[in-house]
């Protein structure tokens, strides 16, 4: 009897953990599925020692220099090369998308007469949205990860399908 019931409660605890594809909400603009293509639409030179390279407001910018707190992506790679090399222009398929949040503590915080402290929570989210890709012109990427941080209390959201457009520019293109 005891078996029964746990069985059927686990069972029920595990589809209603269970959901759908995830689809980026379109905000006015077309929603990005799985399926997808993803063009990227000129070379990119990924830097020395890195497997990846940040894009945001159309552009690439250096590692570590992208601003959190606004839309950004970060195309990764599955080889780390020593040497800087030259994506050429590719396209590929969006083979699934996940979306995440995961606290930040931003920096310590500064009391007067105490010194760094840190926060107790986090400062603010990161909200997380990665997309799997696949291309047998460019098999060594491996994904594109899109981002901004939020202030947990704000009603804070997921990048739109326009926002990362927005932050793709020109580079890369959702079609």
């Amino acid at each position: 009897m005891y078996k029964a019931i746990s069985i059927t409660l686990l069972s029920l605890l595990i589809t209603a953990c269970t959901t759908g594809p995830v689809v980026v909400a379109g905000d006015g603009d077309a929603p990005i599925r799985a399926g997808m293509q993803l063009e990227l639409a000129r070379p990119v030179t990924v830097p020395a020692g890195n497997a990846s390279v940040y894009i945001q407001n159309g552009r690439v910018v250096e590692p570590g220099l992208q601003d959190n707190y606004y839309a950004w992506c970060r195309l990764i790679l599955k080889t780390l090369r020593p040497v800087p090399h030259v994506l050429p222009p590719a396209t590929f398929r969006v083979i699934d998308i996940q979306r995440e949040i995961e606290d930040v503590r931003a920096r310590p915080l500064r009391y007067a007469a105490l010194g760094p402290q840190l926060a107790g929570s986090a400062t603010a989210d990161d909200y997380i949205t990665t997309f799997y890709l696949q291309s047998d012109q460019a098999p060594d990427v491996e994904r594109l990860v899109c981002a901004h941080w939020e202030d947990p209390t704000l009603s804070p959201e997921h990048l739109t399908a326009s926002q990362i457009r927005k932050t793709l520019g020109d580079l890369l293109i959702f079609r």
